[in-house]
């Protein structure tokens, strides 16, 4: 047996075997204090890729089986083969084959590899051969026959972005494999399959299919794509994957544990990678950060890791400090009562109105937000290293982390996690889920809201759109609650700075400080501001404040009863980029009985304030951008009445 090369054919379609240079240089971004401890690139992609392919293909076993929920296993196991083990690898996979390839082809860098030493164990009795691999139970297998579009391993292992997999799904098929090939510095990648029997694929139950992704290359005269195949010859460039009892013989010469249909524990597929590039703990951290929320649900759904010492490394999300307002975030979003609503909350959301589905709106999913009053919401200045901001974790149906997506970015600082709806309204019909799934590009690392999107549902970015508005405006509105009160004006002063800086211009000798200012008069009238929201318009992306302002005596007026000025506004203070507009949105604001309006001044009102019986405002902006930070201003005073003649 020798690997089949393919030749480029004019005739035909071609692709370069080069697939890991789709994802070269693309990163999952690690925002603010994400940023520390994060994991290699390479092991987030593996476990991202990776696990979302087991899972998907675990998720499609249920629903074929009619069971409710699927149930995963996945290991992925580190080794270092010596001695007789490793020669019989080296022999099996005929990797000193590989290694005269690289030779003749010009070096590592001309066949993309990912490191110079990534054949150096082939014919170095001193060096160990390091192997990966991943054993999948509860999954569906590769099933399908070799022939048409019909082979999931076809898919898998062969395509990109051939097809769309089912609702609910990670995303296209094939792209799992940049995991795998990303974590291989030979861009070697063997899979050995087993599957129940299929009609249209009569007495086959499992398949061996081996792969090498390298770039484009040439020897002597002949061009090769660099795609480069492991399996049984069908022709002179041709093969097709081993089977059956075949595959099973392949599969035990290269140190896999053999697979049989009649056993229903042992469905699934066995993944081979020759010198990974990840290594455990970096792995058990990248599923940890991605995985969390289908870890700490804990229904049928687990991952763990052998090391090279073959100690088992079992993801703890719950004991990462970093993740662990996430997780309470997302028990609120699932359900969970808040233990404090001054710290907890949780949200509905709504999409805006959908183009594509008679202008009805639909709940777009739940929103968890947790605050951290004394701590990292408001963080002290030993924590300047860390770009902090507001994070939120988005979530759809796998239960992979999506994105942790920067609503705003000024303090207080607001954890949190949002559930995309997976409903099914009627037979057949879309789900909210399966529409932000529309909206990832291949790496499934945001949701993306462009309009000009080719082929994907076309309310699929307004909802998109409505997510990331909605949930900048609930997050606006928690930070806003979480706000001390501002300070009364001159009620601090740096007076030790203001006595330095008197010394330096002459002013006064240092200590030399001037009696305080006689108090002003004592405030006869008090206000409460009872609420003050900023909730997700209902006709548009924006969002709206809504507010309710109260007013009483204080014990400084001897009266039950006085006239009053009050002067209700709203101002932008700044947006995310900084800038300022001293202008507001525009308020709709509703008197209590007895007050009346300044007809100059539509902030401005009139009336008479009464003891221990608080008269309320009720105040509604115009619709705004949620990008616009603004601020609630209110006064009261003796009255100067609308002509201008003061009445006080």
């Amino acid at each position: 047996m020798t690997w089949i090369w393919s030749v480029p054919n004019p005739d035909i379609e071609a692709a370069s075997g080069d697939l890991s240079a789709l994802f070269r240089g693309q990163t999952i971004a690690s925002p603010g204090v994400l940023e520390s401890g994060k994991p290699d690139d390479d092991a987030t992609l593996l476990a991202r890729e990776s696990i979302q392919n087991s899972w998907d293909s675990a998720i499609d076993r249920s629903k074929r089986s009619g069971v409710t929920r699927p149930e995963m296993g996945l290991k992925f196991i580190f080794s270092e083969l010596t001695g007789d083990t490793k020669n019989a690898l080296v022999d099996s996979l005929e990797l000193a084959e590989l290694k005269k390839r690289e030779r003749n082809a010009g070096g590592w860098r001309e066949i993309g590899l990912a490191r110079e030493t990534a054949l150096s164990s082939v014919g170095n009795s001193k060096r160990p051969l390091k192997t990966l691999t991943v054993t999948e139970t509860g999954t569906g297998g590769m099933y399908g026959p070799w022939e048409g579009a019909k082979s999931r391993m076809f898919f898998a292992l062969l395509t990109i972005g051939y097809t769309i997999k089912s609702d609910g799904s990670g995303g296209s098929y094939g792209y799992g494999k940049a995991g795998l090939i990303s974590s291989t510095a030979t861009r070697t990648v063997i899979a050995y399959s087993c599957f129940k029997e299929e009609e249209n694929d009569p007495g086959v139950t499992r398949r061996l299919l081996g792969v090498n992704y390298w770039k484009p290359h040439k020897i002597s005269k002949t061009d090769f794509t660099g795609f480069g195949r492991f399996g049984a010859p069908t022709g002179e460039n041709t093969c097709k994957p081993f089977e059956n009892e075949e595959a099973d013989r392949q599969a035990q010469l290269l140190g896999l544990v053999k697979r049989s249909a009649n056993n229903e524990e042992e469905i699934g597929t066995t993944f081979l990678i020759i010198e990974p590039t990840v290594e455990p703990k970096q792995l058990v951290r990248a599923i940890e950060r991605n995985w969390w929320p289908a870890l700490t649900d804990n229904d049928g759904f687990e991952v763990s890791v052998i090391d090279y010492s073959n100690q088992e490394l079992l993801p703890s999300p719950k004991e990462r400090p970093e993740l662990k307002a996430f997780i309470a975030a997302y028990e609120l979003a699932k359900g969970r009562e808040p233990d404090n609503n001054e710290t907890e909350r949780m949200f509905f959301l709504e999409s805006n109105s959908l183009e594509g589905r008679g202008q009805r709106k639909y709940p777009t999913g739940r929103l968890g937000l947790v605050a951290n009053p004394e701590g990292w919401s408001w963080p002290t200045e030993d924590d300047d290293a860390t770009n902090h901001c507001s994070l939120i974790a988005l979530v759809r149906g796998p239960r992979m982390v999506t994105e942790y997506s920067i609503p705003v970015r000024p303090a207080p600082y607001i954890r949190g996690t949002f559930i995309a709806d997976s409903e099914i309204r009627t037979p057949g019909d879309f789900t909210i889920d399966d529409l932000l799934r529309q909206t990832e590009p291949p790496l499934h690392n945001k949701w993306q809201v462009s309009k000009t999107e080719q082929g994907i549902d076309p309310d699929a970015p307004g909802v998109a759109g409505a997510v990331h508005k909605r949930i900048k405006a609930r997050v606006t509105s928690f930070r806003e609650a979480l706000r001390p009160p501002a300070p009364e004006k001159g009620r601090y002063r740096f007076q030790e700075l203001e006595d330095i800086w008197a010394e330096l211009t002459g002013s006064k000798q240092r200590g030399d400080r001037p009696p305080p200012p006689p108090p002003g008069p004592p405030r006869e009238i008090s206000h409460r501001i009872l609420k003050a929201e900023a909730i997700p318009s209902e006709n548009s992306l924006d969002v709206e404040l809504v507010s309710e302002v109260s007013f009483d005596l204080t014990d400084a007026i001897d009266a039950n009863e006085t006239p009053a000025q009050i002067t209700i506004e709203y101002r932008y203070v700044a947006n995310e980029q900084g800038n300022v507009d001293s202008t507001g949105p525009g308020l709709l604001i509703t008197p209590p009985d007895g007050f009346h309006v300044d007809p100059k001044d539509p902030t401005t009102f009139f009336g008479n304030v009464q003891r221990n019986d608080e008269r309320t405002f009720k105040i509604r902006s115009n619709p705004y951008d949620a990008d616009w930070q603004a601020k609630l201003i209110v006064t009261a005073s003796h009255p100067i009445t609308p002509g201008g003649v003061n009445n006080a």
